[in-house]
């Protein structure tokens, strides 16, 4: 019995992707690979806002350390003595407008760092608030023994 297999030519031998282990090594190192430098990209990216966000929070502070100090006393602000140099002309309504200004600026600052913070540790955050279902802490539920 004589089978015609028609015109023959060399053809490389097709394999499966993973049929051949250097391969299949070679592409899960390269996978591990990318899976490692994503990690740390994620990580980066991770810190860096955070870094951003505690700047920010930080700033807020930093403005109240600045601004100039005005008490309130009987409905009026007091106006520290070391504000008001001898020989200098002095307007009150300016030292009002930056105290304001700055009172303003550092509770911007602080409520944006603030939800910057609550947004970037949402998870630990939520688990914290979030109520544990029963038995999943370890302990033995009541009534088995």
């Amino acid at each position: 019995m004589v089978v015609d297999m028609g015109p023959t030519r060399s053809h490389p031998a097709r394999t499966p992707l993973l049929a051949n282990p250097v391969r299949a090594h070679l592409l899960r190192a390269a996978s591990l690979a990318r899976l490692a430098v994503h990690d740390v990209a994620s990580r980066v990216k991770r810190r860096w806002r955070s870094v951003l966000v505690w700047s920010v929070f930080a700033a807020a502070f930093l403005v109240q350390a600045v601004a100039p100090r005005l008490t309130i006393a009987n409905r009026a602000f007091v106006i520290p003595p070391t504000l008001v140099a001898e020989g200098t002309e002095f307007h009150p309504g300016e030292v009002v407008a930056r105290e304001r200004f700055a009172q303003t600026v550092s509770a911007l600052l602080a409520l944006s760092g603030a939800l910057g913070l609550a947004f970037q540790y949402r998870v630990p955050l939520l688990r914290a608030v979030r109520p544990r279902p029963a038995g999943s802490d370890g302990e033995a539920r009541c009534g088995s023994n």
